[in-house]
């Protein structure tokens, strides 16, 4: 018989669904932008360097949800945010994560 998933499992769940290529990009961003405790990731940076990994389109990135890395990440320790712009309003920054250190 299969248990539920615990809310507690849920990153660690994640952090298995996700190929090692999007994980050590996302590591190798958050070592790159780290400064005073937290690193802002743009998300285009982010698709570039899983494409670049994994040689695949910017479609599949999406198309695969390899983007929704925050509970993998909390899992492992951080405060994950991810901001977007909203369509309406006018706002027009770039997509963002933002890892912080707990």
């Amino acid at each position: 018989m299969i248990d539920p998933i615990k809310p507690s499992e849920v990153g660690v769940q994640a952090a298995k669904t996700l190929p090692d290529p999007v994980i050590e990009a996302f590591n190798e961003l958050i070592v790159s932008k780290y400064l005073n405790g937290e690193a802002k990731v743009l998300q285009k940076d982010a698709v570039a360097r899983i494409q670049q990994k994994l040689g695949c389109d910017r479609s599949e990135v999406f198309d695969k949800d390899w983007l929704n890395v925050e509970e993998a990440f909390r899992a492992a320790g951080w405060t994950v945010t991810y901001e977007k712009p909203v369509g309406y309003g006018g706002e027009t920054f770039e997509a963002f994560y933002t890892f912080r250190k707990k």
